[in-house]
């Protein structure tokens, strides 16, 4: 299931594609929720894509997700996660599996429920 390779951050992580965790809100907003939004603005615009793309996979509207989890942000603004959400949202940036690595590669965070390895 994993595949090793190096990030643009240079550090090495799994790799995940869309298809080996289930999308449901659970599992978005758990993975989500394991990583600080204060990361870096370039995390914070993949994280905004990758559930983007997770969020068109499994049929949910991810925008309030997105949202609520950037307000726990210091430096929160609301017009720029507008701005960074609408940016996201074209598909292929992203898939949800860049997601799925911030989550378990840096955080432990486990998916749940049927669908789950």
């Amino acid at each position: 299931m994993y595949q090793s390779q190096i990030t643009s951050h240079g550090s090495t992580v799994s790799s995940l594609s869309r298809n080996n965790l289930p999308c449901t809100c659970e599992n978005l907003t758990g993975a989500l929720n394991s990583i600080s939004p204060d990361c870096d603005h370039i995390d914070w615009f993949r994280i905004a894509a990758a559930l983007s793309d997770g969020c068109r996979t499994g049929g949910i509207d991810g925008w309030p997700i997105f949202d609520e989890w950037s307000q726990a942000g210091q430096n929160y603004n609301q017009n720029q996660a507008i701005a960074t959400w609408k940016g996201a949202r074209k598909p292929g940036l992203v898939t949800v599996g860049t997601l799925w690595q911030l989550a378990i590669g840096h955080n432990d965070w486990r998916c749940v429920g049927d669908g789950c390895r």
